[in-house]
């Protein structure tokens, strides 16, 4: 008598199961297998037909290891166009996706930079289309448009959810690739990097970050510009001939400086520029145990500026200005956290040197705001020394931290990637 199975055969399973021939759970709309080796569960059937069952999917059993099985599955995720339609989520939520699709493209298609008609065709065009069958990259277009809508309407609920939400998704997916990127995901692992990246510079004009009138240093921001960072320079190596060829053709000078090392530590200088001579004679005469740390991150601000005053290319000043959060110390971070008053006020040299490089979009309206914002939490034996940095946003120096001031650079420039 032949043995009774033990358990109920699977007839209605995705097609990554019944092609790995394993039990699917049927669970919708991810099932627990897809979702334990971390790859796109897909229940259409049409898409595996018996070639590609044979020929791609069903190899994947010969795989000895864990680990294999997972990185063998991976690449079987991302699709040709050709093969699988469009996933983008569940009957309910695919409306909303498909309008953060649309603005996706109606950003890149009237942005109010000058494109270059490459570039724009790798957003708007490949990109997309490698998206389809690659989850972490879908989830970051989908959040680079959730949040551009939300910064234009705070007011709508939907969009303050589905931004944070798309985000927070996205950046972990990605995440979960650091240690697997190869030839074969790095191209879309470096333009996910690059779209969040420009997330996370732009995540200061998130309305959701300003409900009350009270400065907070930028750590949050410092932390994930340094988390992606390390992402992109890991995917950069293998995406010189990828479908991102026209980005790194147009932009070299600032993707080099995204991806660039931390710049090494400059020599103390003998004597300080004018504008920086007050804080700088402080921070030597400071005997507490942090003067190290303050004085470095004091003397890569000092150095960004002597360069750009000395006639630094823009290109050059770029990658140096793009390249300091790598440049930061943990300890330096942490007594941002805590709201150091001599921890701030040293940031804002960095703020008051990124006002002296207008040219690059995504820093427009930044300066004012984190150096008003920590001139308005010092108390006044720390003010005086503010005084070059608030020189360097005349214009806003008297507006109060706050809504009002907020609002006067929220939704100034905000271009597209190009």
């Amino acid at each position: 008598m032949p043995a009774k199975r033990a358990h109920k055969k699977s007839r209605n399973g995705c097609g990554i199961c019944r092609a790995r021939r394993v039990k699917c759970d049927e669970v919708h709309p991810e099932c627990g297998p897809c979702r334990k080796h971390e790859v796109r569960c897909n229940y259409d059937r049409a898409a595996f037909t018996p070639r590609r069952a044979s020929s791609q999917i069903g190899s994947v059993s010969s795989p000895s290891t864990k680990s294999e099985i997972r990185a063998s599955l991976w690449e079987q995720s991302l699709f040709p166009m050709d093969a699988i339609p469009p996933n983008f989520g569940q009957p309910s939520a695919r409306m909303t996706d498909l309008q953060l699709m649309n603005h996706y493209t109606y950003m890149h298609m009237v942005g109010t930079c000058q494109h270059d008609p490459k570039v724009r065709q790798m957003w708007v065009y490949d990109v997309p289309q490698r998206a389809v069958g690659c989850d972490f990259l879908m989830q970051a277009i989908l959040s680079f448009a959730a949040l551009h809508l939300h910064i234009h309407k705070p007011s709508d609920p939907k969009m303050r959810v589905l931004s944070h939400h798309y985000f927070g998704t996205a950046l972990r997916m990605l995440m979960l690739q650091l240690s697997r990127i190869g030839p074969h995901n790095s191209d879309m692992a470096f333009a996910a990097s690059v779209m969040i990246q420009f997330q996370v510079f732009m995540s200061w004009k998130d309305p959701c970050g300003h409900g009350g009138d009270v400065y907070r240093p930028p750590v949050a921001w410092l932390e994930m510009c340094q988390g992606v960072g390390s992402i992109l320079r890991t995917a950069f190596a293998n995406v010189s001939n990828s479908f991102m060829k026209p980005l790194l053709e147009a932009g070299p000078n600032t993707l080099r400086g995204m991806v660039g090392p931390a710049p090494s530590t400059p020599e103390s200088p003998k004597d300080y520029s004018r504008p920086f001579l007050l804080w700088g004679t402080f921070l030597r005469q400071d005997l507490t145990p942090d003067q190290y740390i303050l004085k470095k991150t004091f003397d890569f601000a000092h150095d960004l500026y002597v360069a750009s005053v000395n006639g630094l290319p823009k290109s050059a000043s770029r990658r140096r200005l793009l390249t300091f959060p790598n440049a930061l110390e943990p300890a330096f971070v942490d007594l941002l956290r805590k709201a150091d008053p001599r921890a701030m006020i040293t940031l804002s040299y960095y703020f008051g040197v990124m006002k002296m490089s207008q040219d690059i979009w995504w820093f427009h309206g930044r300066p004012e705001y984190e150096i008003n914002g920590v001139y308005s939490i010092l108390s006044e034996e720390w003010r005086q020394y503010m005084a070059w940095p608030r020189e360097m946003i005349e214009e806003a120096a008297n507006i109060p931290f706050g809504k009002k001031l907020f609002e006067s650079f929220r939704t100034a420039t905000i271009p597209t990637l190009e």
